[in-house]
């Protein structure tokens, strides 16, 4: 049988109890500094992005990478170019979107090209522009290209 060396045990206990004192365990929170104190603010909250609605033009997958343009009507039958509205075919469709000021305005047309100025391949029916926020005027082209 072992015996325990009391006096060992007794200094062991002693120097923990020493240490203890001399240099206390402090909570590890006493080092955070204080958390900062939050003042609401009276500024106007963000204002909302104004709603839109689209135009789509339904183009399938023949026309992927091809480059599109919407063109409006003038009064006198001549077709115009929409600033901003062109772009490539992508996913089999293009998408832009439509501001208030705009809403049922008409007529539009959708044509699609090779590239930008080359070819033309194909051009939509005429079509006017969603009357609401809620609206979506989906354009389609002929399937293959040509018709």
């Amino acid at each position: 049988m072992q015996t325990i060396n009391t006096t060992g045990l007794v200094l062991a206990l002693f120097a923990v109890l020493a240490l203890t004192v001399l240099f206390p365990v402090a909570p590890v929170y006493a080092t955070l500094p204080p958390r900062p104190t939050l003042t609401p603010t009276t500024s106007a909250p963000p204002t909302a992005p104004e709603k839109l609605a689209a135009i789509r033009l339904q183009a399938g997958y023949t026309y992927e990478g091809k480059w599109s343009v919407v063109q409006w009507q003038a009064g006198d039958g001549t077709w115009h170019d929409v600033d901003g509205w062109r772009g490539q075919v992508a996913g089999g469709q293009v998408r832009w979107g439509v501001s208030a000021k705009d809403f049922g305005t008409g007529p539009f047309r959708w044509l699609v090209y090779e590239q930008a100025n080359a070819q033309l391949l194909t051009t939509s029916a005429s079509f006017t522009l969603p009357d609401s926020s809620t609206h979506v005027v989906t354009v389609q082209v002929p399937s293959k290209i040509g018709q």
